[in-house]
């Protein structure tokens, strides 16, 4: 077995560290991860916290997993990036003190929010504008759908006057060295 760098938690031969961006968000950044995703060969939060290493990550599904962030969260104006009829356009709601991601696939998403009332009652928001997403690794079965590290950027890009641009980048050169570690007839199946 391949040794992995204990950062990227990828081989040396793909290892990401040296492309990474530091950056410094002034909005706080909660993204609750299901299990499931925590070593997923292709989850992007890893490369995320690569450039944003102050992302607070909280893994579970249930209430218990997170039965203090509701204490934790207290009076900060927090929005759920989660797009539903009750949800608003980020881009056009005041900057939130903290943004909420859900890092899953959709249907367990889902199952995290119905199972977390303090969830369910925060504020909701969803992206109007987003660009499309160019996660090639990872099908998504719903029209507009990123990546969790392409949510984070444009998030922070819709609250901030930043550039998180470098996100999308390493994220790019990611999706590049995973296909060029793969069989040409395998590689066609995730072009654009």
């Amino acid at each position: 077995m391949r040794a992995l760098c204990p950062h990227c938690r990828l081989s040396a031969t793909a290892c990401l560290c040296a492309s990474a961006v530091p950056l410094r968000a002034a909005t706080e950044l909660l993204v609750l991860q299901h299990p499931d995703e925590v070593r997923h060969p292709k989850n992007t939060l890893r490369l995320a916290r690569l450039c944003l290493p102050e992302i607070q990550v909280r893994v579970g599904e249930s209430p218990q997993d997170f039965a203090d962030l509701p204490q934790w969260i207290g009076s900060r104006r927090a929005l759920l990036c989660y797009p539903d009829d009750t949800s608003a356009t980020l881009e056009q709601v005041a900057p939130p003190e903290l943004l909420i991601f859900i890092d899953a696939t959709w249907r367990k998403a889902y199952k995290i929010l119905q199972l977390n009332p303090w969830l369910q009652a925060l504020p909701r928001c969803h992206f109007d504008a987003a660009p499309e997403g160019d996660y090639r690794l990872r099908k998504t079965s719903r029209a507009g759908g990123l990546s969790t590290l392409e949510a984070i950027a444009y998030g922070l890009n819709c609250v901030e006057s930043a550039d998180y641009s470098a996100l999308n980048q390493l994220q790019a050169l990611w999706v590049e060295r995973m296909q060029g570690f793969m069989p040409e007839d395998v590689r066609q199946r995730y072009e654009p």
